[in-house]
Protein backbone atom coordinates (compact mmCIF):
# COMPACT_ATOMS: atom_id res chain seq x y z
CA UNK A 1 0.00 0.00 0.00
CA UNK A 2 1.41 3.33 -0.95
CA UNK A 3 0.40 5.43 1.65
CA UNK A 4 1.20 8.97 2.48
CA UNK A 5 1.86 9.96 6.02
CA UNK A 6 -1.78 11.48 6.83
CA UNK A 7 -3.23 8.99 5.38
CA UNK A 8 -1.47 7.04 7.48
CA UNK A 9 -2.26 9.29 10.50
CA UNK A 10 -5.91 9.45 9.78
CA UNK A 11 -6.37 5.61 9.48
CA UNK A 12 -4.39 5.23 12.77
CA UNK A 13 -6.50 7.84 14.56
CA UNK A 14 -9.73 6.57 13.07
CA UNK A 15 -11.24 4.37 15.85
CA UNK A 16 -12.13 0.61 14.62
CA UNK A 17 -15.75 -0.47 14.40
CA UNK A 18 -14.93 -3.49 16.72
CA UNK A 19 -14.35 -1.34 19.39
CA UNK A 20 -17.35 1.26 18.79
CA UNK A 21 -19.76 -1.17 18.26
CA UNK A 22 -18.43 -4.41 20.87
CA UNK A 23 -18.14 -1.29 23.58
CA UNK A 24 -21.74 -0.41 22.88
CA UNK A 25 -22.83 -4.43 22.85
CA UNK A 26 -21.31 -4.93 25.81
CA UNK A 27 -23.17 -2.19 27.98
CA UNK A 28 -26.30 -3.11 26.20
CA UNK A 29 -26.49 -6.17 27.33
CA UNK A 30 -24.73 -5.51 30.93
CA UNK A 31 -27.82 -2.89 31.50
CA UNK A 32 -29.98 -5.70 29.98
CA UNK A 33 -28.57 -8.53 32.72
CA UNK A 34 -28.62 -6.13 35.80
CA UNK A 35 -32.36 -5.01 35.11
CA UNK A 36 -33.66 -7.83 34.93
CA UNK A 37 -31.55 -9.22 37.92
CA UNK A 38 -33.08 -6.19 39.32
CA UNK A 39 -36.60 -6.62 38.21
CA UNK A 40 -36.84 -10.42 39.48
CA UNK A 41 -34.60 -10.84 42.38
CA UNK A 42 -35.36 -7.45 44.15
CA UNK A 43 -38.48 -5.60 43.14
CA UNK A 44 -40.87 -8.47 42.62
CA UNK A 45 -40.11 -10.12 46.07
CA UNK A 46 -40.00 -6.72 47.81
CA UNK A 47 -43.16 -5.68 46.26
CA UNK A 48 -45.11 -9.71 46.86
CA UNK A 49 -44.25 -9.30 50.45
CA UNK A 50 -45.50 -5.74 50.75
CA UNK A 51 -48.83 -6.63 49.39
CA UNK A 52 -49.12 -10.40 50.93
CA UNK A 53 -52.45 -9.91 52.91
CA UNK A 54 -54.04 -8.00 49.33
CA UNK A 55 -53.56 -11.38 46.75
CA UNK A 56 -55.49 -9.29 43.80
CA UNK A 57 -53.21 -6.70 43.98
CA UNK A 58 -50.01 -9.18 44.46
CA UNK A 59 -50.92 -10.95 41.17
CA UNK A 60 -51.24 -7.75 39.59
CA UNK A 61 -48.03 -6.10 40.76
CA UNK A 62 -45.97 -9.54 39.60
CA UNK A 63 -48.00 -9.52 36.12
CA UNK A 64 -47.21 -6.22 35.12
CA UNK A 65 -43.55 -6.00 36.03
CA UNK A 66 -43.25 -9.44 33.78
CA UNK A 67 -45.22 -7.68 31.23
CA UNK A 68 -42.84 -4.31 31.58
CA UNK A 69 -39.93 -6.78 31.92
CA UNK A 70 -40.75 -8.71 28.33
CA UNK A 71 -41.85 -5.07 26.93
CA UNK A 72 -38.33 -4.03 27.28
CA UNK A 73 -36.46 -6.88 26.59
CA UNK A 74 -38.15 -6.90 23.45
CA UNK A 75 -36.45 -2.95 23.05
CA UNK A 76 -33.22 -4.16 24.12
CA UNK A 77 -32.99 -6.90 21.77
CA UNK A 78 -34.40 -4.48 18.34
CA UNK A 79 -31.56 -2.34 20.04
CA UNK A 80 -28.62 -4.98 19.79
CA UNK A 81 -30.08 -5.81 16.18
CA UNK A 82 -29.53 -2.71 15.32
CA UNK A 83 -26.11 -1.85 17.16
CA UNK A 84 -24.60 -5.73 15.08
CA UNK A 85 -26.58 -4.34 11.86
CA UNK A 86 -24.47 -1.16 11.94
CA UNK A 87 -21.34 -3.21 12.77
CA UNK A 88 -21.46 -4.92 10.13
CA UNK A 89 -22.12 -1.81 7.50
CA UNK A 90 -18.75 -0.50 9.50
CA UNK A 91 -16.70 -3.03 8.92
CA UNK A 92 -18.31 -3.09 5.34
CA UNK A 93 -17.10 0.71 5.03
CA UNK A 94 -13.90 0.63 6.47
CA UNK A 95 -12.87 -1.96 4.01
CA UNK A 96 -14.60 0.12 1.33
CA UNK A 97 -12.17 3.54 2.70
CA UNK A 98 -8.88 1.19 3.23
CA UNK A 99 -9.68 0.31 -0.44
CA UNK A 100 -9.75 4.05 -1.54
CA UNK A 101 -6.86 4.75 0.14
CA UNK A 102 -4.76 2.37 -0.88
CA UNK A 103 -5.44 3.07 -4.52
CA UNK A 104 -4.17 6.73 -4.46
Amino acid sequence: MNLSESEKEFLKKRPSAIKIYGTLTFLIILFGVVYFYLIFNKFIPAYTKLFEKAPQVKEFIETGMISLARMNLIWISILCGVIIGSFFAQLKMDKILRKIVSDK
